[in-house]
């Protein structure tokens, strides 16, 4: 198993977060509190509570305003990198970002992160899971997933169908099981490697590797949340709070 301290996470917090529309009039949607804790913060608590001490954080919307945060995280964790990556001029969409800054990321396998979601594990630690499951020779991608029907107030119903030997496809009309992605996965570095389009989304990767049958899922058992809208956040307040 690959170790925890010997990997990178990189979290993409660069969106405009349109959708949650007077939300982010003044600041990016990372800063948008969730019962009182910024958005960013539950991944940002998920990694270091886990281990990880090497984190990249994508910045474009406001990005200042979220640089003048993360670094009260800096001086917070003095043994724990933040690195901040950039994307001054255009926003470069998921997979472009990921490139943009892949001079920051120095393990072979990494964790991608949606600043958007919230995981509470269950009783087993899932990135301890995802590392056990994570095969570096076979796999370019370990997706999380959560089945569909264990989701409420989610607009979106499920872009991918697993395998029974946890292969991951999309979904068509005969797909019988769907599931949706989390917001967290691991990637392997090299797939992001001799990227030559600038603005690009990692579902681009994704498909080219699922092709190839080196994207594998693995099913989360705990509770997941995603905040995109002022509804989802409403949502998100109140299920945290019941938990």
């Amino acid at each position: 198993m690959t170790d925890k301290n010997k990997i990178d996470a990189f979290i993409l917090a660069a969106g405009l977060g349109k959708r949650m529309r007077h939300l982010t009039e003044d600041i990016p949607k990372p800063l948008v509190k969730v019962n009182n804790k910024p958005l960013i913060d539950y991944s940002l608590d998920y990694l270091i509570n886990f281990g990880i001490n090497n984190i990249i954080v994508n910045l474009h919307y406001k990005s200042e305003t979220l640089r003048s945060y993360l670094e009260l995280w800096q001086k917070k964790y003095k043994d724990i990198k933040f690195t901040l990556s950039f994307e001054r001029d255009v926003l470069l969409d998921t997979g472009g970002g990921i490139v943009n800054g892949l001079n920051f990321i120095s393990s072979d396998s990494f964790f991608i992160l949606n600043s958007d979601t919230i995981r509470v594990d269950s009783k087993k630690n899932t990135m301890n899971q995802m590392l056990s499951a994570w095969d570096k020779k076979n796999m370019d991608f370990l997706l999380l997933l959560i089945p569909v029907e264990k989701v409420q107030n989610y607009g979106r119903s499920g872009d991918f169908h697993l395998s029974s030997n946890n292969i991951v496809t999309r979904v068509n009309n005969n797909s019988s099981n769907k599931y949706i992605y989390t917001g967290l996965c691991l990637a392997n570095t090299s797939v992001f490697l001799n990227n030559s389009e600038i603005i690009f989304s990692i579902n681009k990767l994704w498909d080219t590797s699922i092709i190839k049958k080196r994207v594998y899922g693995l099913v989360y058992s705990g509770y997941w949340l995603h905040v995109g809208t002022p509804e989802e956040l409403e949502y998100a307040e109140e299920s945290l709070r019941s938990i």
